[in-house]
């Protein structure tokens, strides 16, 4: 197959994660398996147009300013008719591929439905405003074959969107972390994690409030640290984290450690005893697998993308959503009990060992595209 992938940002981009990591598996993946594969997304400061890694051939133009305008043009004069098959990603406002293609078939891949980033965003009324544009771009795909990573974002496109059910097919998210062999429980310190984004989305506030709430409930806990792990997305973000910590008199218990070097990664995170995740809303949550990887259980709130990575007392515990005084309550009851910690990580370290990996997802992603390529030409 001649496969063309159309996304905002492509692996390389600064501000790459969860979304980019998975079409990078994806297309690389199918690069192994003998498939010609080109991969458009947006340009960035110091960036090459035309680029090549993984086998997989790379364009990069314009920005998300210009593209709706520019991009048909380019796509006109330049690549219609040299591919079997177009896959237009939605990890932020997809390019409309439909409006100016009808003969190649277009697979719409969907991570996650992103309207309730506006309300973090933007103020009233211009999240309302920027929810409605969002909503447009997603009325050309309801009769496209869809790929999402979770039963929540089918179940959104369908109810919501009025996605064709029998067309929307779901394929988990693997992970790319080889797990650890065993835990060793004498190497935890009394440390609590969160890891990702720091962005208003991921809700870093949920997880300082619960953890001031657990050192607080005993003076036991009192020592114990948290370490909030990730890029800072949005600088006045962190500022207002700082600002909460301070409120709440814990700013000396939590360290903002910024991006921790691959090298040290597993040593670091291994450490940890338990991970706190209160996003708003993940795509599937691929951060719980990885922090499963070492050996540690998850408490997330029950919100679409974690209620599908977390699979309640399996690999973590799910609380309500927004109810950070539940989140303490299970982190406390866990830490309390290290019989049941134990057993609790060596379920999480379990869990992800018997997923399957990119390789196998790949092979089910590439059977649905033939099957598309085959519908498309009957």
């Amino acid at each position: 197959m001649r496969i063309l992938f159309l996304t905002r940002k492509d692996s390389k981009h600064p501000f790459a994660w969860g979304a980019e990591k998975v079409i990078h598996e994806y297309a690389k993946g199918l690069v192994n398996l003998g498939h010609q594969v080109t991969w458009f997304a947006y340009t960035f400061p110091g960036a090459w147009e035309k680029d090549c890694y993984d086998g997989i051939e790379v364009i990069r133009k314009f920005t998300l300013k210009t593209s709706y305008f520019l991009f048909p043009w380019r796509y006109d004069k330049h690549l219609r008719g040299k591919y079997d098959i177009i896959i237009d990603e939605a990890g932020g406002l997809p390019l409309l591929s439909p409006l100016y293609e009808k003969k190649t078939p277009i697979v719409f891949f969907s991570h996650h439905v992103g309207d309730k980033e506006r309300d973090y965003s933007y103020p009233w009324p211009l999240n309302k405003i920027g929810k409605w544009i969002y909503y447009q771009f997603f009325k050309p795909y309801r009769r496209c074959p869809t790929i999402c990573v979770s039963e929540s974002t089918k179940t959104e496109l369908v109810q919501r969107f009025w996605f064709e059910e029998e067309k929307v097919g779901v394929i988990e998210n693997a992970c790319d972390i080889m797990p650890i062999e065993q835990i060793e429980m004498d190497n935890k310190q009394d440390r609590i994690l969160f890891l990702g984004r720091l962005m208003p989305i991921k809700r870093v506030e949920d997880a300082i409030q619960a953890f001031w709430a657990f050192i607080h409930s005993d003076t036991r806990f009192s020592h114990y640290i948290l370490d909030i792990v990730g890029n800072a997305q949005d600088e006045k973000y962190v500022e207002f984290l700082k600002k909460i910590a301070t409120q709440y008199g814990v700013l000396e218990n939590i360290n903002f450690c910024g991006y921790i070097p691959r090298e040290d990664f597993q040593s670091f995170i291994s450490s940890h005893r338990i991970m706190l995740v209160p996003s708003m809303k993940e795509w599937f949550g691929l951060i719980v697998l990885e922090g499963n990887s070492y050996g540690i259980p998850v408490i997330g709130y029950d919100v679409s993308g974690l209620r599908d990575s977390i699979k309640d007392w399996v690999n973590g515990l799910l609380v309500p959503d927004g109810d950070y005084k539940a989140m303490w309550d299970k982190l406390k009851e866990l830490i309390e009990n290290e019989s049941y910690l134990c057993s609790q990580s060596q379920k999480a370290l379990n869990h992800v060992k018997s997923l399957e990996w990119w390789n196998e997802k790949v092979k089910k992603f590439e059977q649905i595209l033939l099957s598309y390529i085959s519908d498309a030409t009957k």
